[in-house]
């Protein structure tokens, strides 16, 4: 097998995930909106994520063992495909609090399984796709990572575009009548995209199956704990829930909304998808030719300088800031792309550590990868109701800053000790 034909397995799996995720992330978006009444729309995202803390241990890796890594991405995207389908139900309901609760909580428990399963699986073939493209080519084993990585989100990340921009149109243009249309299409897009990835070519290194019971499998998951280079991640990981679920719960219901309305949340996340696009596309490339600690110091400077602005802002003017903001719309947007770009590196870095790091337990790490970024997208959503912005901002700052700091201390201290015990 070519090393072209890696690139289109990958191609493959990147798109089949755009389709999945454009329309679940703009399921995710404006469920809050959508249910604002109710409250059902952030309790609902909140079960999901519950779920998939605990599904990321005692589910996914064993699945993926069991199965291979494409059933198991098209059994985790038919979990996606319930919550949207329960979303379209409590559309036709015309969003009646008994029926949304009765579809949508158990949908969301599905979803969890689903994701745990899904992002196992999506972690075990993008690697052995990038193994086996060095391979072909003669070259070390991972030095296809950062470029794999880098090229599924850049592609993976215009679904913020996509969903954004037909979010934006049918709303537009039908109003609330609208949102039975835009469901139905999100629904058989997401469904489309499950099915493809049957049709995914085996990677080499997936036909291997094992006796290993499922709790030897989460034992092993939680044995990678013990590893330094793990515990230096696990701030990484929880800050790259963290940020992903400020843009999408924090900056989309608290800062877009009040400045420009509801309408507008598509096309400033259209922005925010642009520049993820750009920045993962980039960020790849950099993290192995550069390594993570360049790459993370990147975005750590784009996200600090986010971060220390909107604190500044709230910090001055508690009371007025939103009619500043209304007065200045346009900075609404850069927030976005600033955002977007740091976005870029939390997201690729911590999935191209994983597989680097971690080549004798790509699964279990990846579950602990799922399970660390739950715990940071699932904070938000338990305390954003009695903590102000300021507040959430002030965390993710501090947590940025702890990421940082591991993220030096993995580089300058255990991974330069392990190459010289190699050397030695």
């Amino acid at each position: 097998m070519g090393s072209r034909s890696h690139i289109v397995h990958l191609l493959h799996l990147a798109f089949s995930s755009l389709m999945l995720f454009s329309s679940f992330n703009s399921i995710q978006n404006l469920s809050s909106s959508f249910l604002s009444e109710s409250n059902l729309g952030y309790s609902s995202i909140a079960t999901i994520y519950i779920s998939l803390i605990i599904s990321a241990v005692f589910i996914g890796p064993f699945l993926v063992k069991a199965l291979r890594a494409k059933y198991a991405l098209a059994a985790g995207g038919l979990l996606y495909c319930s919550f949207i389908y329960a979303n379209l139900i409590c559309s036709y309901s015309n969003y009646e609090v008994e029926t949304c609760s009765t579809v949508l909580y158990p949908t969301a428990v599905y979803l969890g399984i689903g994701a745990s399963i899904f992002w196992s699986g999506q972690g075990t073939y993008l690697t052995l796709a990038a193994y086996n493209y060095a391979n072909s080519k003669n070259e070390q084993s991972d030095t296809a990572m950062g470029l794999f990585n880098g090229i599924f989100f850049g592609i993976f990340q215009m679904s913020q575009i996509i969903g954004g921009i037909l979010a934006s149109v049918v709303l537009t243009n039908m109003g609330d009548s609208g949102k039975q249309t835009l469901i139905l299409i999100y629904s058989v897009l997401a469904t489309v995209a499950s099915l493809s990835f049957l049709l995914l070519v085996d990677e080499k290194g997936d036909e291997r199956k094992d006796d290993q019971s499922i709790l030897q499998k989460v034992f092993q998951a939680i044995l990678l704990l013990k590893q330094k280079k793990m515990i230096c991640l696990v701030p990484v990981m929880i800050y790259s829930g963290l940020e992903q679920a400020f843009v999408f719960g924090n900056y989309t219901g608290e800062i877009i909304t009040p400045v420009l309305g509801q309408q507008d949340i598509g096309y400033v996340l259209v922005a925010f998808g642009i520049a993820d696009v750009l920045g993962s596309l980039v960020v790849g490339k950099l993290s192995d030719k550069l390594g993570s600690g360049p790459v993370a110091t990147l975005g750590f400077i784009v996200h600090a300088s986010f971060h220390a602005s909107f604190i500044i802002l709230l910090k001055v003017d508690p009371t007025n800031w939103i009619a500043f903001l209304k007065y200045h719309p346009y900075l609404v947007y850069i927030g976005a792309i600033v955002y977007g770009i740091g976005d870029s590196v939390w997201n690729t870095l911590p999935n191209s550590l994983m597989s680097k790091l971690f080549t004798e337990n790509t699964e279990g790490a990846f579950s602990n990868l799922k399970f660390f970024q739950s715990v940071g997208f699932l904070i938000p959503f338990l305390i954003g109701a009695s903590i102000p912005i300021y507040g959430i901002m002030v965390l993710c700052a501090s947590l940025l800053v702890l990421a940082i700091v591991m993220v030096a201390i993995l580089e300058c201290c255990i991974l330069t000790v392990d190459v010289e015990r190699l050397i030695n």
